[in-house]
Parts: structure tokens; C-alpha cells; sequence
């Protein structure tokens, strides 16, 4: 099956969730069959239950061993992870100089302190800025127009496609018992 990265990653999260559900019923299965007064009381199928839930787990965990390494190889390739890792990056810049925006703002206010005797003592306080809102905004502008830079990057490459053995179906079948 030949599959956009994207469809890809979507299958990964469906695929964890269906080796999750299979895992819950491996753990669940009967390994055998039970016996009161050496009458049958369990089903016989019971007998072949836990062999089969084994069985569809580790076809499901095939699957994703192929999908997550088609999907590191197709990565590493186009040096994905080197994309994401600087948009991270740059997103991260952007929030800080977001945040200081609000810090670009000249104030003055005054304080009162007691001097223990009944008196007060005025005290004022100026804050100037290192650096203006405009030289900020710049900034802002700057980290946002790289991260979606690399974010579209990212979303074009993530177009390309994968070649899988196994298809949609083979997944689905997998959460059918036999």
C-alpha cells in the first residue's frame, strides 16, 4: 500500500490503538479450557483463544515496526526531525519575545515605605526598557515567519509517500477473533 506520510502517521495512532485493544485481550484470553467434576463448563474454543489473540498481536506489532521505521526512514531522509527541531526552536523564541512584549512599556509609579516612627518616606520608581516594543515586534514578525516557514516544509514533505506491505484491511482483520 502506498500512503502519504500524513495518512501515515494517522495509521500509527490507529495502529497503537488497535495493539492496545489486542494487549487487553491477551491478557484477558483463557489459556485453557475448565473442568468441573471433569465436565467441560468453558467453551472449547476457549482452548484456542489465547493463541490467536497472540498471534493477531504480533502481526499488529509487525506492522508498526515497519510503519515507524518506514517512517524514520523517510524522515531522515529529508532531515524531518532537523525541520520540526528548528520549528520547535523558533517557536519557542517567538513565546519569549511575545512575553516581553508587554514588558516595553516605560512606567513610573511611587512607592510609600513606613520608617517605624510615623512617617513615610516617598520613593520613586522608573522602569525603563533595554529594548522598545517596535525592535520586539520586529522579532515577533521574524520568529513567526520562519516557524511557518518550517511548518510548511514540514507539511509538504509530510505528502510524500511511504510503501507499505500490509493494507487498511490486514489492520481492520486483525481486530476481528477468529
Amino acid at each position: 500500500m502506498n500512503i502519504t506520510v500524513s495518512e501515515a502517521l494517522r495509521l500509527k495512532n490507529d495502529l497503537a490503538k488497535t495493539i492496545q485493544t489486542i494487549t487487553y485481550e491477551a491478557h484477558r484470553a483463557p489459556l485453557g479450557i475448565t473442568k468441573e467434576d471433569d465436565e467441560v463448563i468453558s467453551d472449547e474454543s476457549d482452548n484456542k483463544k489465547f493463541a490467536d489473540v497472540v498471534s493477531r498481536l504480533q502481526k499488529a506489532l509487525g506492522f508498526s515496526e515497519e510503519l515507524n521505521s518506514k517512517i524514520a526512514l523517510f524522515n531522515r531522509e529529508n532531515k524531518v526531525d532537523d525541520k520540526v527541531r528548528s520549528m520547535q526552536n523558533n517557536k519557542l523564541l517567538l513565546s519569549i519575545f511575545e512575553t516581553a512584549l508587554n514588558k516595553t512599556k516605560a512606567t513610573k509609579t511611587t512607592k510609600f515605605e513606613n520608617l517605624g516612627n510615623g512617617s513615610r518616606k516617598s520613593i520613586k520608581i522608573e522602569y525603563v526598557p533595554a529594548i522598545t516594543s517596535t525592535e520586539v515586534k520586529s522579532k515577533i514578525s521574524h520568529f513567526k515567519t520562519i516557524y511557518r516557514t518550517f511548518q510548511n516544509e514540514v507539511e509538504v514533505l509530510n505528502q510524500g509517500k511511504v510503501e507499505l506491505s500490509f493494507s487498511y484491511q490486514d489492520l481492520e482483520s486483525l481486530m476481528i477473533s477468529e
